[in-house]
């Protein structure tokens, strides 16, 4: 099953790993970089536009 998806639906396995651990100080980082988001919104209307969105990534 798995050479038929590979050769015919081009898509591959991949193991997920969790590299990153949450830390006690990350709620209050991740809370001001979402107030300084909507303030930006708030203020700038063409803001979004502006923003190239991705869903690439790339690990070294």
């Amino acid at each position: 099953m798995y050479k038929v998806i590979k050769r015919n639906v081009k898509l591959h396995a991949y193991k997920v790993q969790i590299v990153q651990v949450l830390e006690p100080d990350d709620r209050p980082r991740r809370m001001a970089f979402a107030t300084d988001m909507l303030r930006r919104i708030e203020d700038a209307a063409e803001f979004l536009k502006r923003i190239m969105f991705s869903d690439e990534a790339s690990f070294h």
